[in-house]
């Protein structure tokens, strides 16, 4: 199955980590900086559709999460 978020399609690793989370999979996605765990938080926030909170570690990051958001 192809997912997409915000008009792209996932990157083989990020739909695993959506699927495996569908799957009951449940705990913290760990990946290098630019590899789209925004992407992946944002896509299972949308699947839920229940209000979240997200905690970063920086403002630059919050503000990444606040911009990718607005994209979804």
């Amino acid at each position: 199955m192809v997912e997409k978020v915000s008009g792209r399609v996932l990157r083989p690793y990020q739909a695993e980590a959506i699927e495996r989370w569908r799957n009951g999979c449940r705990g913290i996605v760990i990946a290098p900086t630019g590899t789209g765990k925004t992407i992946i938080g944002l896509h299972a926030i949308r699947e839920t559709m229940l209000p979240t909170l997200v905690i970063t570690p920086y403002e630059k990051v919050m503000y990444e999460w606040v911009r990718k958001g607005k994209e979804e």
